[in-house]
């Protein structure tokens, strides 16, 4: 008869275990139910035993079917528990990292300027998957100084440090921001897609993933790496069309909403629109990835872009105007090419195929809005360009060590969406000259507890490398800033020191 009772303790100490996920006070009734059944049937076994030889054979069929039938209930009942136990909750992960970074500059009369910045970076991850066709993720962030508590107040950052673009990259007090908060639906119209909202990922993207030792969020972060709120529409056509891992992103955001708040000095209703909306729309195409191998191009187009206003335009139209606020002063195009070998060769030995190397090239166009005085000082349409290679390898004679190194390079008018690029100096990517970087990243504790020590160098040819999109951006060589009574920063070097700790 033991062949029979085992199975059917097994479940119930399955369901009794896991009680703990559901409907408790459901559940134990439930279990309560079965235990009862299963001390019936253990009493029905003992008498099977003790009647005579003519009853077993009856008392086995009467034994089997109740099992059958307890068996049924148990399983359904298991079944109901790990249902909810998958989808009715929300896994967190931790995300902690404290740096220290050394900053160094050097100004175009020759004066220097050094910081030593301490920071802590909180990330507190969530996801939960209710069924098979829908997720969400979820990310809340702080991003503090050491011994920082309310920088506004003690006047010591500008007004733009905590903007919606760039509010979780920027250290500053211990205040907890959203940084991620979306869904994303999976469904089948010939081609699988998906479609998503909310505040989605839009830092640390492909590329720029590798230095910040983390996995590739969808921009190219050659020159999209800030937040966004928004929404994409993914399209997996690779299969249709003979292309490996082929796939279409369409993706729509705003980057500063138009509209006055609530309460508002000047009396005008809440929330009435008093200035454009900055809107982007991108595509992200996939041309090739057979694992080893990958191409990927992006193309954006973005409105209302904003920037310090031309102050003598300001000046002729109206005078009461404030010269330092942000207005829409046009718009503004690009887009980006990168070409990714996870491996080097084929197979020709360990390290090789454990070296990634890269590739990218991107461009931007502004369209001025001449009611504004222009873009990047100039009423013309401008393009810039920049490229951007690296490679990362095993770091030899230690266990799941890297070593990295990038290079790029920006002309005049290159300017991109980098401000959440993560250099406490400045946007590397958005420099118009040169920048170097190298880095070495190593796991202490298995993939809990790492440690990585990074040097940046930026070399600048011009300035307003990484300024806004209006006047504040206008390049002027170090040597025509310094004629002109201003004091630029020709050098900048970052060398930064992290543990990080994720679990």
């Amino acid at each position: 008869m033991k062949k029979y009772l085992i199975p059917i303790l097994a479940g119930a100490i399955l369901s009794v275990g896991t009680v703990a996920n559901a409907n408790e006070n459901y559940m134990k009734d439930r279990v309560q139910s079965l235990e009862k059944e299963l001390n019936d049937l253990k009493s029905k076994m003992k008498n099977s035993h003790q009647s005579g030889n003519d009853d077993i054979h009856k008392k086995n069929d009467e034994i089997h079917k109740h099992n059958e039938k307890v068996m049924k209930r148990l399983q359904k009942a298991l079944s109901e528990v790990k249902i909810q136990a998958s989808h009715d909750n929300i896994k967190f992960s931790a995300d902690l990292r404290i740096a220290y970074d050394n900053l160094h500059y050097t100004r175009g009369n020759g004066d220097t300027n050094n910081g030593g910045i301490l920071t802590n970076r909180f990330i507190l991850n969530m996801m939960a998957k209710p069924n098979d066709s829908l997720i969400f993720k979820g990310a809340l962030q702080v991003h503090n100084l050491y011994g920082t508590s309310n920088t506004m107040n003690g006047g010591q950052m500008s007004g733009y440090n905590n903007s919606s673009w760039f509010g979780n990259e920027t250290p500053d007090d211990t205040t907890m921001r959203l940084k991620e908060a979306y869904f994303v639906y999976f469904g089948e119209l010939g081609v699988p897609y998906t479609a998503s909202f909310g505040r989605r990922p839009a830092t640390t993207g492909m590329l720029t993933n590798f230095r910040e030792d983390d996995n590739a969020k969808s921009p190219i972060g050659h020159n999209i790496n800030m937040e966004f709120d928004g929404a994409s529409f993914k399209f997996d056509v690779g299969d249709p069309i003979g292309l490996d891992g082929g796939y279409f992103k369409l993706c729509i955001g705003r980057g500063h909403s138009g509209s006055r708040g609530k309460y508002s000095s000047d009396g005008t209703p809440a929330y009435a629109k008093d200035a454009s909306n900055m809107d982007m729309v991108g595509m992200i195409a996939q041309l090739y990835n057979d694992g080893q191998y990958r191409a990927v191009f992006n193309y954006f187009q973005a409105y209302n872009v904003l920037g310090l206003a031309n102050m003598q335009t300001l000046m002729d139209t109206d005078p009461a105007n404030d010269s330092y606020a942000m207005k829409s002063v046009g718009d503004i195009s690009g887009g980006a090419l990168m070409l990714q070998s996870s491996g080097v060769g084929d197979e020709i030995s360990d390290f090789l195929d454990d070296t990634t190397v890269f590739a990218s090239y991107a461009w931007s166009e502004t369209e001025p809005d001449p009611l504004q005085g222009g873009m990047l000082g100039s009423m013309e349409k401008q393009t810039g360009n920049s490229i951007y290679v690296g490679v990362q390898m095993p770091l030899l004679l230690t266990d799941g060590g890297k070593f990295g190194f990038e290079y790029n390079k920006g002309s005049e008018y290159w300017r991109a969406f980098t401000y959440g690029e993560d250099t406490l100096a400045g946007s590397k990517l958005a420099t118009r000259g040169t920048a170097y970087e190298a880095y070495v990243t190593q796991p202490l504790i298995g993939k809990n507890l790492s440690m990585q020590l990074r040097y940046t160098k930026m070399n600048y040819d011009y300035t307003g490398s990484e300024g806004f999109f209006g006047n504040g951006g206008m390049p002027m060589t170090i040597s025509q800033a310094s004629q002109m009574g201003m004091n630029p920063v020709e050098k900048a070097e970052d060398v930064r020191l992290y543990i990080r700790y994720r679990y």
